[in-house]
């Protein structure tokens, strides 16, 4: 749906002064409010899966911390089957933050979203085989998924991969393409 700008400046300006709606609920604007995180929470509100996961994103890394907000926003894109609100609630899961840790819980989110090719979601289920937590440990799950994730350009899955091979744990990397796709990246930025 398109956003007209217009309507949304207007039904702002008809709510009280200094309020905006979350997740159905009203919050006292914050100063980190901005013209852009109004735009991005109402078209959150319209429905936009990224828009959702996004400002779960911001709930969690952001100077106003809200873990429960988080949640709400990660649950609705995830429920539209997005990869990003997908492997967001499945970290909320596996912290404990804003819900109650669940490893299952953790694992089969990570899973939906690795399965539809989010590369954080994969690194994520490989990090749990490479871990055992929440299904059993498994060097060859864990490479598998890294390798996925590491083929998206993931620099964590690449060099995850690199030290299992180091330690001869399955990964089948070759150690000169590992150190060039994991230095790559920070070479490219400083440039």
């Amino acid at each position: 749906a398109e956003l007209d700008v217009r309507k949304q400046v207007s039904d702002q300006e008809q709510r009280s002064p200094g309020e905006h709606q979350s997740g159905g609920s009203k919050q006292s604007a914050k100063s980190t409010d901005n013209l852009e995180v109004y735009f991005l929470r109402e078209l959150a509100n319209e429905g936009h899966a990224d828009a959702q996961a996004y400002l779960g994103l911001m709930y969690v890394t952001g100077k106003d911390r809200s873990y429960s907000d988080a949640v709400i926003w990660f649950r609705k894109a995830a429920a539209q089957g997005n990869g990003y609100g997908q492997a967001g609630l499945g970290w909320m899961y596996a912290m404990g933050r804003g819900v109650l840790q669940s490893d299952t819980e953790a694992v089969s989110w990570f899973r939906k979203a690795a399965e539809q090719g989010n590369a954080i979601g994969q690194f994520n289920v490989g990090m749990m085989y490479l871990h055992g937590i929440g299904v059993p440990q498994s060097d060859t799950e864990a490479a598998m998924w890294f390798r996925k994730s590491a083929e998206q350009g993931n620099s964590e899955a690449i060099l995850l991969l690199c030290a299992m091979d180091a330690q001869g744990r399955q990964s089948d990397a070759d150690p000169v393409d590992c150190l060039r796709k994991s230095i790559a990246p920070a070479i490219a930025a400083m440039w």
